[in-house]
């Protein structure tokens, strides 16, 4: 049986709609218009003169007409429906954001190089929620000539950056006590070290352990030695400056190093 002209319209648009990833479809018709008009007053650095005419970039940025726009892409946003989606976009000052004036810049002349544009950026939704987003625009090859459809995904990765920076965090620290893990620790020192050096000032190294811990694990149990080491970590962090480093090095042993505002006398005391 033929599927008629009407029923392939329809199952693209519902797999269109049904696309996990965020899809936008704009019309960049007049961005390229007025991008050649440039090229024929002479402009051949097309970069560096949008950066020294920020007013001229302004202008192609809203040339740029918005055709439609999938649900997930609403979902995203916050919106229920196109016209939503148009009214947020007009208040939107992303002007006022030179993440997003670079963003536009960076595309533009990715579309002129014939190239794909990727970029990671932050973005918000309809109700002023920031969110991190993952764009890749492109104009369709049978579109090169005009720019009359210009396809961007969008995706939200907000959480799989919250969940790279978490695993960062954990190889960093010390899962019982959230101080520095050895290896940190030792980086941080060497950091110190520089710093102070270039400053001609001094530092102090204090090694800490808990007496008799043993002892309070073997009578008590573990968990209740994982308490006090928890508790220490605490008063230690109460106690030191921010400008200090603490770390765990394992076991019952802390050691701290303190920058700046030592002298001999103290550091010995």
């Amino acid at each position: 049986m033929r599927v008629s002209d009407f029923d392939q319209v329809k199952i693209l648009k519902d797999f269109y709609n049904q696309l996990p990833l965020g899809v936008l479809v704009e019309d960049y018709s007049l961005v390229k218009q007025k991008l050649d008009d440039l090229r024929q007053k002479g402009i051949t650095d097309l970069r560096k003169y949008l950066i020294e005419n920020p007013d001229v970039l302004f202008d192609l940025v809203w040339s740029i007409e918005i055709i439609d726009a999938n649900e997930s892409l609403l979902k995203m946003t916050g919106v229920k429906t196109l016209q939503e989606y148009l009214e947020f976009e007009d208040d939107a000052n992303i002007w006022e954001s030179s993440e997003w004036r670079q963003y536009y810049l960076d595309e533009i002349i990715c579309f002129t190089e014939g190239k794909t544009y990727f970029a990671d950026m932050r973005s918000v939704k309809a109700d002023g929620t920031p969110f991190d987003v993952r764009s890749i625009g492109w104009v369709p090859e049978d579109h090169q000539n005009d720019w009359s459809v210009v396809l961007s995904t969008q995706e939200d990765i907000t959480e799989s950056l919250a969940l790279r920076q978490r695993l960062k965090d954990m190889s960093r620290t010390d899962p019982l006590t959230g101080l520095l893990n050895r290896k940190e620790f030792e980086v941080r020192t060497e950091q110190s070290l520089e710093r102070i050096q270039r400053a001609k000032d001094m530092l102090a190294v204090m090694f800490i352990d808990l007496d008799n811990f043993k002892d309070v694990n073997d009578t008590y149990g573990h968990h209740i030695g994982d308490q006090a080491l928890i508790e220490t970590a605490v008063r230690l962090n109460n106690i030191m400056r921010k400008t200090d480093t603490i770390g765990r090095m394992g076991g019952d042993e802390f050691v701290i190093c303190l920058e700046g505002g030592v002298t001999k006398k103290k550091g010995l005391s």
